[in-house]
């Protein structure tokens, strides 16, 4: 311990004599330098602006102190990414991913591959665990930009991605949850993670349906018919879908409209004709009002169960179907 405390002592008063100099010589940065290899660890804010008083010293210096450069700069991003693991053992994160960053910053500056491959390999993960720690606090513009800084040293962490959806959906913000529901299917697609895939294109159905269904009742059929366009470009195998949909049509008096999503819906459905009544009804509908008689007549007849019978009946009597 008093080797310790001698050690950082020398290596602070290094730092001051040196600092008071106006020249420094070869001996200075070969002193503090060494003084600062012994004892960086046990004090690293002191050891890592020693070094960098050491590059500072050395250009100063020139040629004679060239190694003793190198073989700093190396050690610099070192030092960094060694006190951010302090810092994260004392469970100080905040401090861990700032210290992470210069290490990065020095090694992409020195070339320290080993310790910029280290810290890319880290700091993402850090910087997502932060963020749900964030959302965890309901600190949700927080936690949405560690999630993005998580992103942005490795763009391919798709936990950060599926973290930052699940962010906008606690926090109620519908516009950023459907960007972020996009964003984590491509994502997810591009690694080959067809379960999160296959999970976001069924949160986006529902979040279009969801849309689609309160414009319907709300008689806002233009909208409506907007958000079952989307609903049913990611499930287009939902017979219930398109019978809402035929029917948001069949109110707006979209007829060409109403008779695709009607025959959709009925190509869909594995029910029986009695089952079907509804839609072969809103279906002859659609095709009288565009004057096809023959498909309306066909219609009317496959309409002609249970409450639609008198007047799938009436409408074919008055428009004399064969």
């Amino acid at each position: 311990m008093k080797r310790r405390s001698l050690l950082l002592t020398l290596g602070i008063a290094v730092l001051s004599a040196v600092s008071a100099m106006a020249q420094p010589s070869a001996k200075d940065v070969f002193e503090l330098y060494n003084t600062t290899v012994q004892s960086y660890k046990q004090d690293f804010p002191t050891g890592i602006a020693n070094m960098h008083k050491v590059l500072e010293m050395s250009t100063e210096v020139g040629e004679q102190c060239d190694e003793i450069k190198q073989k700093t700069e190396q050690m610099l991003p070192r030092a960094y990414y060694e006190y951010a693991m302090a810092l994260y053992k004392n469970k100080d994160l905040q401090g861990t991913l700032d210290n992470l960053e210069k290490a990065e910053e020095q090694a992409v500056k020195y070339s320290n591959t080993e310790i910029k491959g280290r810290v890319e390999k880290t700091i993402p993960k850090l910087y997502n665990v932060m963020g749900t720690n964030k959302l965890k606090e309901e600190k949700y513009d927080e936690a949405i930009a560690n999630f993005e800084k998580a992103l942005h040293f490795n763009p391919k962490l798709l936990d950060a991605q599926v973290n930052i959806m699940a962010t906008y959906q606690k926090a109620a913000n519908d516009e950023k949850l459907l960007e972020a529901m996009v964003a984590t299917k491509a994502l997810a697609q591009s690694l080959n993670k067809l379960d999160v895939a296959d999970d976001c294109n069924t949160r986006l159905k529902n979040f279009y349906l969801k849309r689609a269904e309160e414009a319907r009742a709300a008689k806002n059929y233009k909208v409506a018919i907007e958000n079952f366009e989307q609903t049913v470009s990611y499930d287009s195998t939902d017979a219930q879908v398109y019978r809402s949909f035929a029917n948001a049509c069949f109110s707006a008096e979209n007829w060409q409209l109403t008779i695709a999503t009607a025959t959709k819906a009925i190509d869909l459905n594995q029910g029986t004709d009695i089952d079907k009544a509804a839609i072969y009804h809103e279906l002859a509908t659609a095709y009288q009002k565009m004057n096809n008689t023959a498909k309306a007549c066909q219609m009317f007849e496959k309409a002609a169960f249970g409450e639609f019978k008198p007047n799938a009946e009436y409408q074919i009597k008055a428009m004399k179907c064969k």
